[in-house]
């Protein structure tokens, strides 16, 4: 009995000694993030983005750990939630592990990339010590202040406490342009943060294309309707009195003393004649405006259809756009 007191005694002096150590490893979140890697033999697909990215040890240790996995559409949603066809969702990180949404379209290359190393800032962020994330998010404010036009509609559906960890996220993988304090601090995960903005920029490339080919046609299809109507009601309001013109030609040509001279009349036919030609003229160039705006419907359409087609590949709840009438 009294030995069994003793081993008793013994072990429990043993726990006392080793809590210290115990806690020290569980406050240490790169012993944490080691022992998350243990036993994840990354898949061929993983290893490449981490090799494309061209992670810095820092970053390496925390992507491993979050056992980033590339999902099907059905495995991705359910992942992340992702619900909402009002935004185009790509990856998400839930705290422990990075969720990556698989896209094989070869238009859209980069965009597994650029969505790895996004959602890599966001378990970065979360490892961050409160007073660095103090520091960090004074100059993400400040960056914030001098680019809000392009980031100020991106950040507008997120509240106020994600709203750094976003920004973070952003500002690291789209901007190659950065103040020093933060091109400092992104070089401690990236090694060449340019390359990881080439990723965002190759990926959003065609969807830029597309808006832009959008917006432009959207503005000549309103120029060329104005003109239409415009030339539409011209020729409604001339045909009406070359109408009446000729019908009171012809009445004159009928009776006598209408024209004074034979020349009066053939003047007066000649001019009537001419004015047919302008009004024919008139007509042929509504129709070849007409013509024209339904070609350029057909090209408004199948860039919509495009678009479409991209935005289903990156957003498996995608809301298809409407098409011009």
């Amino acid at each position: 009995m009294v030995k069994t007191v003793r081993r008793i005694i013994g072990l429990a002096v043993l726990l006392l000694l080793c809590a210290p150590i115990f806690l020290i490893v569980l406050g240490d979140q790169s012993i944490q993030d080691r022992i998350s890697t243990i036993g994840y033999h990354h898949p061929a697909a993983i290893a490449k983005i981490e090799s494309d990215l061209q992670l810095a040890d820092a970053a390496k240790l925390v992507f491993l750990a979050t056992r980033p996995t590339l999902h099907d559409r059905e495995q991705f949603n359910q992942a992340c939630r992702s619900f909402n066809d009002k935004i185009s969702v790509l990856g998400c990180f839930d705290g422990q592990h990075i969720h990556l949404f698989s896209v094989d379209a070869k238009e859209l290359s980069g965009v597994i990339e650029s969505t790895s190393a996004h959602e890599l800032l966001h378990a970065i962020w979360r490892r961050l010590p409160a007073s660095e994330k103090n520091d960090l998010g004074e100059a993400l404010e400040e960056f914030y202040h001098d680019h809000a036009d392009t980031l100020e509609k991106e950040l507008a559906i997120y509240n106020q406490s994600d709203r750094i960890d976003e920004l973070h996220s952003r500002v690291g993988t789209q901007f190659a342009e950065l103040p020093p304090a933060l091109e400092k601090h992104y070089a401690r995960y990236f090694i060449d943060q340019d390359r990881v903005v080439k990723f965002y920029n190759s990926y959003r490339e065609p969807f830029e294309k597309l808006s832009q080919e959008l917006a432009k046609t959207t503005e000549e299809l309103k120029s060329l309707k104005s003109s239409i109507d415009e030339k539409s009601q011209d020729y409604e309001s001339m045909s009406a009195s070359l109408t009446a013109e000729i019908s009171e030609f012809n009445r004159c040509a009928d009776a006598s003393g209408c024209f004074s001279s034979q020349w009066q009349f053939v003047n007066r036919r000649r001019v009537l004649i001419s004015e047919q030609d302008e009004l024919n003229q008139l007509y042929q160039q509504i129709n070849t405006e007409i013509e024209q705006y339904n070609a350029m419907v057909e090209r408004y359409n199948a860039n919509v259809i495009n678009m479409e087609n991209l935005q289903q590949e990156i957003n498996s709840n995608a809301k298809i756009e409407q098409v011009i009438e």
